[in-house]
């Protein structure tokens, strides 16, 4: 089969070709601005997702850690947290170097420098003085550490915790 020349075609030749070309052109449009707007859908998922703040049962001096704080609460590699991932494993709070005197959060019934409403693990870091005084006097209801469950406190730093009620735990305390 012979391929002819474009000058060579017919009205019909040239009518087909033009139509496939037409389409062709067509299918690629809709493919490249498909691409481009599908590259564009994880910039909005991560926009969105990073608006998303999630508040953990946890404060600290006072403030709440939340999703968008909890890898450096204050912002001086003082206190940080990770919450529990998996059920039945504690939340742990980090303490490197902290030292805090003050009324902390107050909940329903306790208040507390540390405050926590569910299980909590607080490590201390390497060779670090951390210090936590709840300067509430007069409150019997006052806690230096206040945890509504269970309370593990571990690592190779020092804790001195003071106030009416030093450290109070709803659950089992354990110091190792």
């Amino acid at each position: 089969m012979r391929i002819a020349e474009k000058s060579e075609w017919t009205t019909r030749e040239k009518g087909e070709f033009l139509m496939k070309h037409k389409t062709r052109t067509k299918a690629l449009s809709w493919l490249l601005s498909l691409a481009l707007a599908l590259s564009l859908v994880p910039a909005f998922s991560l926009t969105a997702w990073a608006g998303d703040v999630t508040p953990y049962d946890v404060w600290v001096g006072g403030v709440q850690v939340t999703s968008a704080n909890a890898i450096d609460v204050f912002g001086d590699g003082k206190v940080s947290y990770t919450p529990a991932i998996v059920d039945g494993w504690p939340a742990n709070l980090t303490l490197n170097g902290y030292s805090y005197e003050g009324a902390g959060h107050a909940g329903n019934t306790f208040s507390g420098a540390i405050y926590a409403e569910q299980d909590l693990e607080i490590y201390l870091q390497v060779e670090t003085n951390n210090s936590i005084k709840s300067n509430e006097s007069n409150d019997v209801t006052s806690c230096a550490i206040y945890v509504a469950g269970n309370l593990t406190i571990n690592g190779s730093g020092s804790l001195t915790a003071s106030g009416p009620m030093g450290i109070v735990s709803g659950g089992n305390l354990t110091i190792e």
